[in-house]
């Protein structure tokens, strides 16, 4: 989940979300009931058409509703609130809950 709104505005209009940018990532295999990170070998187009399936059932299955969860940045600062912060460092959930704070009081 990428939140604009954590954004500096002078490089808003100009910057291409990617993972690394992302205020919200967690990987799949985390997500998955054994919690743990998940990897796919590949060694044909058979197997990656079988592989492209599951993950799309994975995604499905496991991603899509803890991502529901957070239908806005209200919602994304009520985790970083509990002290969690999936997907970053704590050094990031504090700078994202300090700007937030910060826009805030504005």
């Amino acid at each position: 989940m990428f939140a604009p709104a954590l954004v500096d505005p002078d490089i808003r209009d100009y910057i291409r979300p990617s993972i690394p940018q992302a205020h919200w990532r967690e990987r799949i295999g985390i997500l998955m009931p054994q919690r743990r990170d998940k990897w796919w070998s590949i060694e044909n187009a058979g197997q990656a058409a079988a592989v492209g399936a599951e993950i799309a059932v994975s995604v499905e299955e496991y991603g899509l509703a803890p991502l529901a969860k957070i239908p806005d940045i209200a919602a994304l600062r009520r985790i970083w609130e509990t002290g969690a912060s999936p997907g970053l460092s704590d050094y990031q959930r504090r700078r994202y809950l300090e700007r937030l704070t910060a826009s805030s009081q504005d």
